[in-house]
């Protein structure tokens, strides 16, 4: 009977230590209340891993413990962060190389390009 430090209140248990267990049943029954909560919200929204990360990043900015929520949103701790202290740069596309303003023939003479 005795699992993850649950142990039977035996006959000589005073309030002090019923307590305590109790407390530490509410703790853990909150925990995994928050994380199916989680969960259930990630999975209508988040696909990729920016999108977990910016997700986490929402519930510990709302008060959350960072130690938990990216273990729950299935992303390392060490990618959190780096990603925090490093965010993405988005390029802007030129759409390749410009255009001269001539071309060749085949000769390798220049012809001008009129627009």
């Amino acid at each position: 009977m005795k699992r993850e430090g649950v142990s039977p209140l035996s006959r000589t248990t005073s309030e002090d230590d019923i307590q305590k267990k109790y407390d530490h049943a509410m703790k853990i029954l909150g925990e995994k209340e928050f994380e199916v909560t989680m969960l259930r919200e990630m999975l209508k929204k988040v696909s990729g891993l920016s999108e977990r990360i910016e997700f986490s990043h929402k519930w510990i900015l709302a008060g959350f413990p960072a130690t938990r929520v990216p273990a729950i949103a299935s992303v390392k701790r060490n990618t959190y962060y780096y990603r925090l202290s490093h965010p993405s740069v988005k390029r802007m596309c030129t759409g390749g190389r410009p255009i001269p303003g001539y071309s060749r023939t085949k000769k390798g003479k220049k012809l001008k390009i009129k627009k």
